[in-house]
């Protein structure tokens, strides 16, 4: 799947009017099938709902985790009555999502980000392109419980013009036919002075062509950015072209 999405201020609202930051979520479960499905379902359910109810991402990444954690009990249950004895399905205990919330509030010109065990994301800014790093990592939703600390909010500077790209790691896992790995960020460098559309359909194209059309992990990117302000106000998204990845 490939998205572009670019981030711009719409018409000034009034003084008293109470902005809502725009809110992102990148994720990846692990396994297939069914159970991933419906683990995919849950999680994107549960973010749609709460992105709208808590007013600080760290807390929406940590009910998110404790849903993960419940669904993963509940369907272990299940699991394990089917099996002889009774014998926990270890295999199930595996089962997590990474995922990558990211913040743009209506009234500062930056990106606020929550780290989940997910590929860290590219910042585009003037052409040149960084790794945003995260000093404290946050624990897979699902594994949370794992960590003594909550989830840290990584605040980066996102003005005008500026791109974040946030990717699955079937982007960054994937081989070529001599066992090498795709350079993600050589690839985000090379399109980084295009539109934001061919910047995507351009990386899109490299991996396929670095794998030989032949992917063993679903790969996913969403490309986001600032459009120049027309004055204060809230972000808005225009909805992102969608393709098959």
């Amino acid at each position: 799947m490939r998205a572009a999405t670019r981030l711009r201020h719409p018409p000034a609202r009034p003084a008293f009017a109470c902005l809502a930051p725009t809110r992102v979520l990148v994720g990846d479960v692990r396994g297939k099938g069914l159970p991933a499905v419906g683990a995919s379902a849950a999680l994107l359910g549960g973010f749609r709902e709460l992105a709208h109810e808590e007013p600080s991402p760290v807390r929406i990444a940590e009910r998110l985790d404790e849903r993960a954690r419940r669904q993963i009990a509940a369907v272990g249950t299940l699991l394990d009555g089917d099996r002889p004895g009774g014998a926990p399905q270890a295999l199930f205990t595996e089962r997590f999502a990474t995922a990558l919330l990211v913040e743009f509030p209506p009234d500062e010109p930056v990106a606020r980000l929550v780290h989940c065990g997910h590929p860290e994301p590219f910042l585009v800014r003037a052409g040149r392109v960084r790794t945003v790093a995260f000093e404290r990592p946050g624990a897979p939703l699902g594994l949370g419980d794992l960590l003594e600390t909550a989830p840290a909010v990584r605040t980066v500077p996102f003005g005008p013009g500026d791109r974040l790209l946030l990717y699955t790691d079937g982007f960054i896992e994937a081989r070529d036919r001599r066992g090498g790995f795709l350079d993600l960020a050589a690839r985000v460098a090379a399109h980084a002075g295009r539109p934001l559309e061919a910047l995507v359909t351009g990386l899109r194209r490299d991996l396929l062509r670095h794998a030989h059309g032949d992917l063993d992990d679903d790969a996913a990117l969403v490309a986001l950015e600032r459009l120049p302000g027309r004055g204060p106000g809230a972000t808005a998204v225009r909805p992102p072209a969608g393709g098959p990845g």
